[in-house]
């Protein structure tokens, strides 16, 4: 009897898997709790991390400034009257615009009747002008290059040269280009950004002091520069 009992003391080899499916079943039996309980949680964080991810505009568009490579020389603000493109006979610049087809208005000019350069939207088109701002008469004198707009935020770039042409460029694509010869792109009258200064040269809308673009953006302008776009 002593040693039976000493020996079944002693032997302590088993089936140890007995314990791992008890500790197993276990583990499964939390887990599946948990699940149950943070369950509901999970899918109200699920669903509002769709809404807000799916309500998110993501742009795709990457693109490549016209007049990246120049040297800015002006900074004009939204409803700013400036002077300094007075007699300008070449310059290039650039704007952030926010546009929808229905827009009217004028997103900046600069000079007058007599010489004048205007980019301004009318009938769902973007208009940049520059050279003769009289009326039709003088229309080899003036250049004129068109867009067709498209809704939302561009950026708009135009390079001028009053002895070549101009050139349109929206989000760093040339879009359009004319060729015209005159003494100068701007006279001595003001210029203003998003409205007229008061004197504006001829131009499709009618648009005078006043007739503000809700869209413009601040002005960058390079003087004496251009992109060499301008030439057809």
């Amino acid at each position: 009897m002593l040693n039976f009992a000493k020996t079944f003391l002693d032997d302590d080899s088993g089936a140890v898997s007995v314990d791992h499916v008890v500790l197993t079943a276990g583990m499964v039996g939390l887990g599946l709790a948990a699940i149950g309980s943070l369950s509901p949680g999970l899918s109200t964080v699920s669903q509002s991390v769709s809404n807000q991810t799916g309500s998110q505009l993501i742009s795709t568009s990457f693109f490549s400034s016209a007049t990246s490579a120049l040297s800015a020389t002006h900074v004009f603000g939204v409803a700013e009257i400036f002077t300094d493109l007075a007699g300008s006979k070449q310059f290039s610049f650039k704007m952030d615009v926010t546009v929808s087809p229905g827009d009217e208005g004028i997103l900046f000019e600069t000079g007058g009747p007599g010489s004048g350069t205007i980019l301004y939207q009318h009938d769902g088109k973007i208009y940049l002008q520059g050279g003769s701002g009289g009326a039709a008469g003088y229309a080899a004198n003036r250049g004129e290059a068109i867009w067709d707009v498209t809704a939302g935020s561009h950026t708009i770039e135009g390079s001028l040269d009053a002895s070549t042409g101009l050139a349109l460029y929206v989000d760093g694509e040339l879009v359009s280009q004319s060729s015209f010869q005159h003494s100068a792109l701007a006279g001595g009258n003001a210029g203003a950004v998003g409205d007229s200064s008061g004197h504006t040269a001829v131009n499709r809308g009618g648009f005078v002091r006043g007739d503000t673009h809700v869209g413009a953006g601040e002005l960058t302008v390079f003087a004496d520069q251009t992109t060499g776009g301008e030439v057809p």
